[in-house]
């Protein structure tokens, strides 16, 4: 059941959508999208708001809203008249999580873009929250391992993953009940990211000058 947070807003209206449609994968392999998407995810926001947290023009900004309404991953919460227009505000209703199935089925293109779209929008939150202090607490957690693996290896540790992501939603819909239920209702705002990728075979030729 939604729990009304601060200005009527529900508190726990991110539930996880599997995607299914390779259509929407392709509607979310955009840089501007999954930005927006996670904007939309913290705060409601018009397209005028997106286009200046972005740094993008209004009319870019509305065409990636409208397609992200499209496919129902925001909603419409209210309108508001501005200088003679009408400002629509938007909220994310969903998580989308692409399922293994679709993943396999769409063209490798699509898949590239999609990750760098995500990648770029992690590399810039974690650089924020690193300049923040958001990795000061002592239990905040940075890792990186390489290692290789067979297949079942592979697939071993791919089911751990999928199941750590399960035991990751629990937790945030519990601790979600709690923080709208307590005082001040606020919370601390986490990020957790999960990935398992081949390679590179030179993994620090980044470093090089």
């Amino acid at each position: 059941m939604p729990v009304g947070g601060k200005d009527g807003r529900k508190e726990d209206f991110r539930l996880v959508l599997d995607v299914v449609d390779a259509r929407m994968v392709k509607a979310l392999a955009h840089p501007i999208r999954v930005a927006a998407l996670a904007l939309l995810e913290e705060e409601i926001l018009s397209p005028k708001d997106v286009a200046d947290k972005l740094g993008v023009t209004l009319p870019l900004a509305s065409y990636h809203v409208r397609q992200l309404a499209h496919f129902g991953l925001i909603e419409l919460v209210r309108t508001s008249p501005r200088r003679g227009t009408v400002q629509h505000y938007y909220r994310a209703t969903v998580q989308p999580r692409i399922s293994d199935a679709t993943w396999a089925d769409i063209p490798t293109t699509v898949k590239r873009r999609l990750v760098e779209a995500t990648l770029r929008h992690a590399n810039t939150a974690m650089a924020a929250a690193a300049e923040e202090g958001g990795f000061d607490r002592s239990d905040a957690h940075a890792s990186r391992t390489c290692f290789r693996l067979d297949d079942q290896g592979w697939t071993q540790l791919s089911n751990l993953l999928s199941t750590t992501l399960e035991r990751v939603e629990r937790i945030q819909a519990e601790a979600t009940a709690r923080v709208a239920g307590s005082a001040d209702g606020d919370g601390r705002r986490a990020t957790v990211l999960l990935m398992l990728f081949e390679g590179p075979e030179a993994p620090n030729r980044f470093l090089a000058p």
